[in-house]
């Protein structure tokens, strides 16, 4: 069996990649959640900041209902930032987008709420599911 992770993502609306990099440093998964972001500017200069001060690989949260952010961000990724987590919000345009990742190197993680997404998931070839529900802490 792999070792068990932690996944820690900052707070959504936040934009602000310090609590990802406080996760990176400590060994875990830091997320930076930019599932509401829309300012590509914001994106890109608190993915620098996440970049530039992680020590291992680092990821980012996408909707994946906002194809044209999805493809400025995702165009030119830091190195550092080898995880990317989408939700499902999009079943449409994901095959796409998960397909674009996997050619560059990233690991695709999924955000589902259902049984039905997961499997779409592990059809698309996601690497990992993170299961969210009301009854999750958030």
């Amino acid at each position: 069996m792999d070792s068990f992770r932690f996944i820690i993502l900052t707070p959504a609306g936040t934009y602000h990649p310090s609590l990802a990099i406080a996760a990176n440093r400590a060994g875990e998964w830091g997320i930076l959640d930019l599932e509401y972001c829309r300012d590509i500017k914001t994106a890109h200069t608190s993915i620098e900041q996440l970049a530039q001060h992680s020590r291992n690989p680092c990821g980012i949260k996408l909707d994946s209902a906002d194809n044209p952010f999805f493809n400025q961000i995702t165009e030119e990724l830091p190195q550092p930032v080898q995880r990317v987590l989408l939700t499902a919000s999009n079943r449409e345009a994901l095959p796409g987008q998960v397909a674009v990742l996997r050619k560059r190197k990233k690991d695709v993680l999924l955000e589902v709420t259902s049984l039905e997404e997961a499997q779409f998931g592990q059809e698309i070839g996601v690497a990992g599911l993170i299961v969210k529900g009301h009854e999750a802490g958030g």
